[in-house]
Parts: C-alpha cells; structure tokens; sequence
C-alpha cells in the first residue's frame, strides 16, 4: 500500500479531501499530482463534480506517465460518477492506454475496470480484456483487481 493509499477511507471521502489537503500542502512534483488526483476522487464520491474537475483542471499538462495516466483516470470517475458515460469512456480508455505506456499495470488494469463500469454495452468484452491483463502481469497493483 503507498502512502497515498494510506490516505484513503472510501467510507469517509470527507476525512479523506481533508486528508490529501493537508497532505498536498508538504507535497512537490508527481506526489502533488497524484495527491490532488485522490482529492478530486474524494469530492466525486460527495457528489462534487464541479469542484472535483476544478482540482484536476489545475494540474499542469501532462503528456504520459503514471500521472497523466492518474489524471484522466480521476477525470473519467468525476464524468462517470456525474452520469456522463461517454466522457466517461473516453477518459478510461485514455488512462489505459497512457497507463499502459507507463508500465502502470495496476492502473492500467483499474482504467479497464472502469471502462466496464462506464461501457455496459461492452462491459463482458472490457472484464475479459482486464482479466486477461491480469494474467499477463506479476504487478501485485494489478493482481489484486
């Protein structure tokens, strides 16, 4: 588990924002990047949209790598959770792809997973693709989906 990980409470996405607020303030570089990433997924899980995509929409321009990857991944869950299933997609399959670029297999696997959820009209196709992954790779990340 990373230390951002260990930020996480899924059953208490407040605790969490406050959390990663605190946390972004001492952070620099990529860890500031994917720290702002989980505190737009923790104001998603409260329903706020907008203020998720505000946190994201200040992150520099990223051109791959594990937090690009992050980003679009994140962005996807705030359209997804929002009820916008085609930006949604789009977004995931980005992450996968920037993920799987990266060697990222465990977001890779994560953006699959996604998509499936986001994707009902290919959602078996997206699950057998994500499995599949899964046993190409030794990525304890990826293997634990």
């Amino acid at each position: 588990m990373s230390q951002i990980d260990a930020l996480w409470d899924f059953n208490d996405p407040e605790t969490s924002e406050s959390r990663f607020r605190e946390a972004l303030a001492a952070a620099e570089g990529d860890q500031r990047i994917e720290i702002a990433t989980q505190m737009a997924r923790a104001l998603g899980l409260q329903g706020k949209f907008a203020e998720g995509h505000s946190v994201l929409d200040t992150l520099p321009a990223l051109d791959g790598g594990r937090t690009a990857a992050r980003v679009a991944l994140e962005r996807g869950r705030l359209f997804n959770s929002a009820g916008d299933r085609e930006q949604a997609t789009k977004c995931f399959a980005q992450a996968a792809e920037l993920a799987s670029a990266a060697g990222e297999d465990g977001l890779e696997v994560d953006a699959i997973h996604m998509l499936a959820i986001a994707d009902p009209t290919k959602s078996e196709e997206w699950t057998l693709a994500g499995l599949a992954r899964i046993e190409e790779t030794g990525d304890p990340d990826a293997t634990r989906w």
